[in-house]
Formats: C-alpha cells, sequence, structure tokens
C-alpha cells in the first residue's frame, strides 16, 4: 500500500481494538511523542509494538476495528529487560532482569549490576547492556505503567555534570525540554547523553530513611543500624554482602541474617 492521501495509520491496544487513526506516521508521532521512523517500523512489523500499541497502515475506507491481539512480556521499568552481547556488541539472548540472566548463565547478579554500570568489561566472557524502550518493544517486552515511577521528578544535568532543573515527570521534562520520551527514558535507563546533550536522572527519594536490623540464624534482634555502611564497619564486613543479603540474594553475613526496615 502505497503513502498517500488514500491510507491512514491506525493504532490498536494489546487484545486488537481500534484505538485511533492518523493521517500519516508524521501526525502519529507527534501526538505520541515518538519518532516518525519508529511508527513506520511498527507499521512494517520491526517492531512488535510502540508505546503499548499496534501500528497498521489501511486504504482510509479499509480501516478493520479489529485485528489479531498479541501477548507480549510484561516488564516492570525499575527491573528494565538486559541483552548479554559479544565482543562486537551484537546482542546473543536476552532477559526480562537480571535475576533471569543470572539464573541462567550462573552469574552472581551483583556482577551482572557492576558489569551494566561498567566497573567491569566483562562478567565472564561475555558483556551485558540494558535494552533500549525500542529494543524492548522489538523483543516482545511490554513496558507496565507505574504511576509512582512515572510521577518521580528527573534531574536534568550537562554533559559535564552540571545540575540545570528539575521537572516532576518525565512527560513534563518531554514537553518542556521537546525531547522525546523514549531518549529520555533510555538517558535514565543507561547513564547516557541524548542528542540534545543532556543527561536525565531519577530524583533520589526524599522519603524517610529506613533502619537495617541485623538478627541471629534463629531470628533473635542483634542490633539495629542507621545504615548498611554503619552495619558493615561495625561487623567488619563489605556493604555489598549486606545488601545481597537484605534483598535475599545470599541467606546469610557473617552468620547473621539482615532486613531494612
Amino acid at each position: 500500500m502505497g503513502r498517500n492521501g488514500n491510507t491512514v495509520i491506525a493504532s490498536y491496544t494489546l487484545k486488537g481494538e481500534l484505538v485511533k487513526t492518523y493521517p500519516n506516521a508524521r501526525v502519529a508521532a507527534k501526538k505520541k511523542h515518538l519518532y516518525e521512523r519508529t511508527i513506520d517500523r511498527a507499521v512494517r512489523g520491526d517492531l512488535l509494538t510502540a508505546k503499548s500499541l499496534q501500528w497498521r497502515r489501511y486504504p482510509i475506507d479499509e480501516v478493520p476495528n479489529k485485528i489479531e491481539p498479541i501477548e507480549v512480556k510484561p516488564v516492570n521499568r525499575s527491573n528494565r529487560p538486559i541483552a548479554m552481547i559479544d565482543e562486537n556488541n551484537q546482542i546473543i539472548k536476552t532477559y526480562p532482569s537480571i535475576r533471569e540472566a543470572s539464573k541462567d548463565n550462573n552469574v552472581d547478579p551483583k556482577t551482572i549490576r557492576d558489569n551494566l554500570s561498567n566497573k567491569y568489561s566483562y562478567s565472564g566472557k561475555t558483556k551485558y547492556r540494558e535494552l533500549t524502550r525500542e529494543e524492548i518493544e522489538r523483543f516482545g517486552y511490554q513496558i507496565e505503567s507505574h504511576n509512582k515511577l512515572d510521577n518521580t521528578p528527573i534531574d536534568v544535568y550537562t554533559l559535564n555534570g552540571e545540575y540545570v532543573k528539575t521537572y516532576s515527570s518525565i512527560s513534563e521534562t518531554s514537553n518542556s525540554l521537546n525531547i522525546k520520551i523514549e531518549e529520555i527514558e533510555d538517558s535514565l535507563a543507561n547513564n547516557i547523553s541524548t542528542p540534545y546533550r543532556y543527561i536525565f536522572k531519577y530524583q533520589k527519594s526524599k522519603a524517610k530513611k529506613t533502619k537495617i536490623y541485623c538478627y541471629t540464624l534463629d531470628h533473635k534482634l542483634v542490633k539495629k543500624y542507621n545504615s548498611v555502611k554503619e552495619a558493615a564497619i561495625e561487623l567488619g564486613v563489605t556493604p555489598t554482602a549486606i545488601n545481597n543479603c537484605i534483598r535475599g540474594e545470599q541467606k546469610t553475613c557473617s552468620g547473621y541474617r539482615f532486613k531494612r526496615k
């Protein structure tokens, strides 16, 4: 079907229900804060979804109200999918989370997290990186919408690390700076700059600080600490070991159990 005034771009839910039609990909992209090429790729089938919607091109008088539904793997934004890559940065395999990659490759989750933050070049013989938003949709994952994260303030920095401004959400950041939402999300996930020369970070929570509780193996409280660092110094262990215990990645640390409350 040609790209002319006789065709329209139609968006559908994952269940295949018609949402809206647009005169062309450019208009659809502008309305959904996406790149035009992202819409085109979704229409061609290179991407399963874009903005959690299916996209099709039809003759203007032949737009169906229902198309074939698709199933996608839901993913929490706070635990984005990752890819295992080779020396040429080609994707070998994708995983819905660090935990799944850890189980499949028998690698400590902490090692993978360090690899993702570029502390080390390799985890064994492979490297890992987080998937971009486009890759998440291409490989059939769906980013669930979570108000808590959507409404988290965003701090904006220059490439030199100088603070610029704080916005109340990703949407406000996108609208104010005229930057695509997926670019901001990729910057947040991978700590990279956008083509607009900014780096974005979620503002750290100002919620009330939690305490670290140290227990014996039979669950008797030993002591309460103000922070992981304080507990680590007193017990002569690393903060990482205590955090791994709190997250359940190891059962005990130096003969104790730990909880954060």
